[in-house]
């Protein structure tokens, strides 16, 4: 398999995504303890070091999710 970089704007925001959507769904699918940055990677598909581009540990990519979390729901709150 070879690496394909993202290279524009649009395809790091995919790949940030894709890391977060992984981490919410095996947080939600786990005991409540935030999954390792290895099962992350897994099961969003991408490289140890991708991770490390966007997030500095697991927290804060966790800390990133609660915040989106709060906004929607301060949203709907709002309408």
């Amino acid at each position: 398999m070879s690496i394909v970089r993202a290279r524009d704007a649009e395809q790091k925001l995919l790949r940030k995504q894709s890391l977060l959507n992984a981490g919410w769904e095996l947080f939600l699918a786990g005991d409540g303890q935030l999954p390792s940055v290895a099962q992350i990677l897994a099961r969003a598909g991408l490289a140890k070091g991708t991770f490390y581009i966007y997030f500095k540990t697991k927290e804060e990519l966790f800390l990133e999710l609660v915040t989106e979390a709060m906004d929607e729901l301060s949203g709907q709150l709002m309408s």
